[in-house]
């Protein structure tokens, strides 16, 4: 009996992107990533046809966040990014590098939604 292949998230994403296509005439854009989060904000980011992967590494994680506005995390809202931007908070690397009682008090004023941020900025480092 031959042995079955172990599929990773990239030949999984490949797959499913050739079904939509076959079975449905569908190009997609799909994302894959350690958590749900990166994998949403990764297929965001995709154009049709192609596919994102974010690799576990702490490194490709860090990669990939640093540079994203701090507007495409989850749960900050516009008002929340234009009072990070008083700060000149623009990016997520922006956010990661401020300490975090300073991105407390600047959050203070933008909406409680902002605890996202600021409690992702002690859970791992940028």
């Amino acid at each position: 009996m031959p042995q079955r292949r172990r599929r990773d998230a990239c030949d999984i994403t490949e797959l499913i992107q050739l079904r939509a296509l076959a079975l449905y005439g569908v190009r997609s854009g799909a994302g894959a990533a350690p958590n749900r989060l990166l994998a949403a904000m990764a297929c965001a980011l995709t154009p049709p046809g192609r596919r994102t992967v974010i690799d576990d590494s702490p490194e490709a994680i860090t990669a990939f966040l640093r540079p994203r506005p701090v507007r495409e995390l989850p749960g900050v809202g516009a008002k929340a990014a234009a009072t990070l931007a008083e700060y000149g908070l623009h990016t997520v690397g922006d956010v990661a590098d401020v300490p975090q009682l300073t991105l407390q008090r600047a959050t203070v004023q933008a909406r409680p939604s902002m605890a996202v941020a600021s409690a992702d900025h002690g859970c791992g480092q940028m």
